[in-house]
């Protein structure tokens, strides 16, 4: 009887252990950003490709009577500089927009700059189309969504293509 209560005892600690450890979840939680910063990340490719991802203490999040503008700084290499900016009309709707025809993007801009301000595009630049922005939250504290699609530079007509678009400012 003692060896049965003994063995008992074993397979409940063994059982207590392996049931109390669980495997971390792999869904990347949301970053905190701080009031009055903003976080931008994008991957990037065409005529120029990459990985965009901004430093939070060189993002700004603003907001006026009409607006919201976010905008996004990264450093590389100790001097080279790259810029994201994301203007919203302030009362833009949780939705998703999409640039029409005509250019627009129910007033939203996008412009992403590589490098010191050598190469720069933005919505409609080169006469690209279809830009989408997905708002998934707009309210007193902050705005988030995600973003996609063509931008181009009008100068020299090149095209990039943004995919995994992410935005979050905190007000």
């Amino acid at each position: 009887m003692k060896k049965q209560i003994v063995f008992l005892s074993m397979v409940l600690v063994i059982a207590s252990i392996f049931s109390s450890c669980k495997k971390d979840s792999t869904t990347p939680k949301s970053p905190n950003v701080p009031a009055g910063k903003a976080l931008i990340t994008c991957d990037y490719s065409g005529s120029a490709s990459g990985k965009f991802s901004s430093d939070v203490n060189m993002g700004s999040s603003l907001k006026s009577v009409a607006l919201i503008n976010l905008s996004g700084g990264a450093l590389s290499g100790g001097t080279s500089v790259s810029t994201a900016t994301v203007v919203l009309p302030l009362n833009i709707a949780v939705n998703n927009h999409v640039q029409g025809t005509d250019g627009t993007a129910d007033g939203i801009v996008f412009a992403l700059t590589i490098n010191n301000g050598s190469k720069g595009w933005s919505i409609g630049g080169a006469g690209t189309k279809g830009f989408s922005v997905k708002i998934t939250r707009n309210d007193a504290t902050g705005i988030e969504g995600t973003f996609q699609g063509q931008i181009g530079n009008d100068t020299d007509k090149s095209v990039v293509t943004i995919s995994n678009g992410t935005f979050k400012g905190t007000f």
